[in-house]
């Protein structure tokens, strides 16, 4: 569960509106792309992710960043065509 205290004025008195969210479904979905992330990255094959539009990089696993000699914070700044 999730819960988040807003308070709120209403005719000159103050109240408190408590949401409470069922975050169930959005933890499971997270451990899935935690997995699949540790999976990505632990394999041998390069893998490079980038946005098809602008050919930035988007993530780029070990053995990519192994081979080419950059780290993430450096790809991030750079497109497809750079390397």
């Amino acid at each position: 569960m999730d819960a988040g205290l807003n308070p709120f004025e209403l005719y000159e008195a103050t109240y408190v509106m408590a949401l409470i969210i069922d975050i169930t479904e959005r933890k499971i979905k997270e451990k899935e792309l935690s997995h699949w992330s540790r999976i990505l990255e632990g394999l041998l094959n390069e893998i490079f992710v980038f946005d098809a539009v602008t050919f930035k990089f988007i993530n780029v696993n070990n053995e990519s960043r192994r081979n080419i000699g950059f780290d993430m914070i450096e790809l991030a700044k750079m497109t497809l065509v750079s390397i």
